[in-house]
């Protein structure tokens, strides 16, 4: 399993500036979770259906927030779909947020052009769910 994951995920966790949208980014989803349980190390996410008729990477950048201040989210990572025409699952570690169980949070998913490129306002996602996991 881990394999597979290692295959289709590439993760790079980073410091990076909460953005709004711009002609290289657009917020695609905040997807609402339950507080995170005892046991949550990890978080899943799920991407539907994918139109990307120009087959441009597509990066996603996951931010995760408390339900009531969304406008200070948490650095996640940043998901590239490989394929980048089919849906996907991915499992990423969570930084700490003890401080934060026992408080509903979102996930905030961020689409990311490329350098230099303006995001194609043809690329859609269909939809993303996420849940929390244990470590394995």
């Amino acid at each position: 399993m881990r394999s597979f994951i290692a295959a289709i995920l590439i993760l790079v966790v980073s410091s990076y500036a909460i953005a709004k949208d711009t002609e290289h980014t657009r917020v695609i989803a905040e997807v609402r979770l339950p507080p995170a349980p005892s046991y949550a190390r990890l978080i899943a996410v799920s991407i539907g259906a994918i139109h990307n008729p120009d087959r441009v990477p597509v990066n996603l950048r996951l931010e995760l927030a408390y339900a009531g201040n969304i406008s200070a989210p948490t650095p996640v990572g940043l998901v590239s779909l490989y394929p980048n025409d089919q849906p996907g699952r991915f499992i990423v570690r969570l930084p700490d947020v003890a401080d934060g169980r026992g408080l509903p949070h979102i996930l905030i998913v961020t689409l990311v052009g490329q350098p230099g490129h303006s995001l194609d306002p043809r690329l859609t996602l269909g939809d993303i769910r996420s849940e929390w996991l244990a470590e394995p």
